[in-house]
């Protein structure tokens, strides 16, 4: 479901802005045992270690912020850099589009 992490994620943003740590396996266990029932249904509720293995892979906003500016700003290099060779190649051999 859209948002299916959403409740754990922002109380997990908020305890690293609060206290500048990730939150450690003990406080997710208690996140879990005491919200994940009014969080999920029952049938789709992760059990706390589903919810530990998740936890590992979040990020702050601004950290995942800062890897999406560095990577499409690598991506678009190597896109220009890419484009700038083949003009390079065209001049090389003579051939350029004005020759047409």
């Amino acid at each position: 479901p859209i948002n299916f992490w959403g409740a754990f994620n922002a109380w997990w943003r908020s305890e690293l802005d609060r206290t500048g740590n990730r939150p450690t396996a003990v406080e997710i266990n208690v996140w879990h045992d005491t919200e994940a029932e009014n969080t999920w249904p029952e049938r789709i509720r992760p059990n706390a270690k589903a919810t530990r293995v998740h936890a590992k892979c979040l990020r702050s906003v601004d950290s995942v912020r800062a890897y999406f500016r560095t990577y499409r700003a690598v991506r678009k290099g190597v896109r220009t850099r890419a484009g700038e060779d083949d003009e390079d190649e065209a001049e090389d051999d003579g051939s350029t589009s004005e020759d047409d």
